[in-house]
């Protein structure tokens, strides 16, 4: 199997999401139990990075369709954004990787201090696949625990 392909995930992008309202974006209500079937599957990669797998048979009816990805604290603060568009064409189900850079936590005004005493950060990907209409598909959210150092 070969490397999936990598994106990032960036402040810039969650500035420019936080216009759109918390609520349309991921709904307090919107976790997803994890026997129902999803079209996205989504794991931890090293360091501050997420592995997704999109089961891109089942979206084909609606394709094009786009991945949502956002690194939230435990307060909902986006602290980064990405999104990977996904094309009709593709034959196989598309895997890849987005990474955040560690400084988003580190600089932090609240999450940097807390890592300097040596603590631990709780920190969540949420990731949702989309339609053009901007209609839900599927919707993982995986924990990530950032160690002081």
């Amino acid at each position: 199997m070969r490397d999936p392909k990598t994106y990032f995930a960036t402040k810039a992008q969650a500035h420019s999401r936080s216009k759109v309202s918390r609520s349309s974006r991921w709904p307090e209500d919107a976790e997803q139990d994890e026997a129902t079937p999803s079209v996205i599957e989504v794991s931890l990669g090293r360091g501050l990075s997420v592995l997704v797998q999109v089961q891109l048979e089942e979206i084909r009816q609606v394709a094009p369709a786009e991945v949502w990805l956002d690194l939230v604290d435990a307060d909902d603060e986006i602290l980064a954004s990405s999104s990977v568009e996904l094309g009709a064409n593709d034959d196989t189900a598309p895997s890849f990787r987005v990474r955040a850079d560690p400084r988003v936590v580190r600089k932090h005004t609240v999450w940097g201090v807390l890592l300097s005493l040596y603590e631990t950060v709780h920190l969540r990907w949420q990731v949702q696949v989309v339609d053009r209409s901007g209609r839900v598909l599927g919707r993982r959210s995986v924990e990530y625990e950032m160690h002081g150092a």
